[in-house]
């Protein structure tokens, strides 16, 4: 009996080295997009029960997935094997494949942009569908994805309405032309001022207390902006004051989101991820836009509300 308990575990050690790991490569992007590609090779050790390999992005370190998953000393001793197509993934993964890891490149999850973009060697990105909505899965990303140490965070005032508002000015980092080449990941203000609108129209008798997210220099002066569009006294814009930088308390706007009841966002992946493993009542996203001679029009917008939650 003795040797045949050793026998069975070194059988399962054997198995165990043969099966597939998965790693993951990154677009460049800041930390949203990096985080994204983590999610998504997550998401194949998940459905594959396969292992991920860690693999270090900046403020990665600062997150419980850095403590939590997997970073051999003999990282050498694989081969890496880049997955140009996902189309076989159900090939690849059920095989048996000796002491192989699978890089999985960087994509995003956006439909428009998946189909007309193209990745950094001018091939078209790939794809694969995520399971947001699987329960274990969101699950194990919150366990992943929370700080190891307590961040300073926004909380909305109690007795309001609270609305996180991101709004993407590209801070120095993304292109200066970016906002006209990509208005979903940096909407026009028209976007934002009209869902609030809409907002102050379904709640005419409470309180809207509206934080700005933002990597612009002057968050304080978008919030001074909005508030002058609206002539009511129910909302009130809030934002960080002072100098603001692209870099500057990127996990605690990030863990922040979580706190407000409504989120309003671009299709930017610092914002889409938080609407997709964090709770709120409503999420609200642009979707689609059209050129208004000079103007541009976000004129198709998703608008996900859960039963889940309630005000």
């Amino acid at each position: 009996m003795r040797y045949l308990a050793i026998f069975c575990l070194s059988i399962g050690s054997i198995f165990s080295i043969e099966k597939p790991l998965v790693t993951y490569s990154f677009s460049g992007g800041r930390f949203g997009d990096n985080l994204l590609s983590y999610i998504h090779s997550k998401y194949l050790c998940y459905k594959y029960e396969t292992e991920l390999i860690y693999r270090s992005f900046p403020y990665s370190d600062d997150l419980m997935l850095s403590k939590l998953e997997n970073k051999p000393k003999k990282f050498r001793i694989y081969k890496m094997k880049s997955v140009s197509s996902l189309s076989n993934l159900d090939t690849l993964f059920r095989a048996t494949r000796k002491k192989i890891i699978y890089e999985i490149p960087y994509f995003p999850d956006f439909k428009e942009e998946n189909s007309k973009g193209k990745d950094a060697k001018g091939n078209p990105w790939q794809f694969f569908p995520l399971a947001w909505k699987d329960p274990a899965f969101r699950e194990e990303l919150r366990k992943n994805i929370r700080p190891i140490e307590d961040l300073s965070l926004i909380y909305p005032p109690s007795g309001s309405i609270s609305v996180a508002l991101h709004v993407r000015r590209g801070g120095g980092f993304d292109a200066k032309d970016a906002q006209i080449r990509d208005p979903l990941k940096f909407p026009p203000d028209s976007f934002y001022i009209r869902e609030l609108g809409k907002l102050i129209s379904y709640f005419p008798n409470e309180w809207i207390y509206v934080y700005v997210f933002t990597d612009d220099p002057n968050p304080s002066q978008i919030a001074t902006s909005f508030q002058k569009k609206f002539s009511i006294k129910n909302i009130t814009f809030e934002a960080r004051s002072g100098k603001h930088f692209h870099d500057k308390a990127v996990l605690e706007d990030f863990f922040s989101f979580q706190n407000f009841d409504i989120l309003i966002h671009p299709q930017s992946n610092f914002s889409y991820i938080p609407s997709q493993i964090f709770d709120f009542i409503v999420t609200i996203m642009p979707m689609h836009f059209i050129f208004d001679g000079n103007r541009i029009e976000i004129d198709q917008i998703e608008r996900t509300v859960s039963y889940e939650k309630s005000f």
